[in-house]
């Protein structure tokens, strides 16, 4: 839970919980829901038989709900289904052809192969949906977006170290891992880590094909890169997790991990009941009885900061409906 940075210094950087209500239901939200899916799928495969009922039921729900559940899950299908494309077919031309369908159908039921493949299927079509955007810009074209790509990722690992902080924590523990020869970490190296740093490079590459928007002037923040937080967050809780259960883990083993769960902690932290400027702005507002109020610029209200000439009817007319201001009222930000 550290490592999410709801609204602390490296928020800006791997933030999973946005501030704003709307950017946590079209990320954050939607990665829940994803995660269910999997963790669904997952259970079939580890169990090699028939699913529940329920189980079932949920999964279809979810294969029909997610692909048009936020912008970043039509991506993430397509890249995981490549990748495990990939990987079904490696397995396949290493082993006897025969067998290793027969093994891999044997794994899931049915009803599952299906699910897969009509979340692919939906998740082409939301993709292909999202290039008609009415927000799509001609700003940059493609070769511009990837231009952009490498400086987005440097500004990401270099602006607050959060990010770089995470990723050497990572290695710090693989290392410790490989030193103190673990055999737990070598399937799981060969197999599961393998696969999502594949799936995290497909994923970058594919970020540059949904678009420019000028408020997401380098292609990448943390709100397009919260698959790769995610893939990030789970390896390093992995490596954690085999470093406190080996048997030869000593006090200083652990001490880097504790060490960095502390620093986030510390970062996260904020002053959650102290009065925002917001709520100054709206007591006061509630009790202007003025016909047009003039407020900060400083302090926006129901808009989005920094847009010069920004219309305010309808903040103001939401404004009304839950009684702040009264009605023909309305405000407008100081010149």
């Amino acid at each position: 839970a550290p490592l999410f940075q709801s609204a602390g210094y490296y928020n800006p950087v791997m933030g999973i919980i946005e501030p704003s209500p709307t950017y946590t239901f079209f990320y954050a939200w939607p990665s829940v829901l994803l995660l269910s899916w999997l963790a669904l799928v997952w259970r079939a495969y580890d169990r090699g038989g028939a699913a529940p009922s329920l189980e079932t039921l949920s999964l279809y729900a979810l294969t029909l709900i997610l692909p048009f559940t936020g912008p970043l899950i039509p991506g993430v299908i397509a890249v995981g289904l490549l990748t495990s494309a990939g990987y079904g077919f490696r397995q396949i031309a290493r082993h006897n052809h025969e067998t290793s369908v027969v093994s891999m159908r044997a794994k899931l039921p049915l009803h599952h192969w299906i699910a897969i493949a009509l979340i692919g299927v939906l998740g082409a079509y939301s993709l292909y949906l999202g290039t008609l955007s009415t927000e799509q810009q001609d700003s940059f074209g493609l070769w511009g977006r990837y231009q952009k790509l490498p400086a987005g990722l440097w500004k990401m690992l270099t602006n607050k170290p959060g990010l770089s902080i995470l990723i050497l924590g990572i290695l710090l523990q693989f290392g410790l891992l490989r030193w103190l020869q673990v055999e737990a970490r070598r399937p799981w190296a060969k197999q599961e880590v393998r696969f999502l740093l594949v799936v995290i490079l497909l994923y970058l590459l594919l970020i540059p094909l949904g678009g420019y928007r000028d408020y997401r002037p380098d292609v990448v923040r943390r709100d397009t890169l919260q698959p790769v937080l995610l893939i990030l967050f789970y390896l390093w809780g992995r490596s954690s997790l085999l470093l406190f259960k080996s048997a030869r883990v000593k006090a200083a083993h652990i001490l880097p991990a504790l060490g960095l769960l502390l620093l986030f902690t510390i970062a996260d932290l904020t002053e959650v009941g102290h009065l925002s400027c917001q709520e100054r702005t709206l007591r006061a507002m509630s009790k202007s009885e003025e016909d047009t109020i003039a407020i900060s610029p400083d302090c926006r209200i129901l808009t989005w900061p920094a847009i010069p000439g920004q219309d305010t009817r309808l903040s103001g007319e939401l404004l009304v409906m839950w009684g702040i201001l009264d009605e023909g009222q309305r405000f407008k930000y100081e010149d």
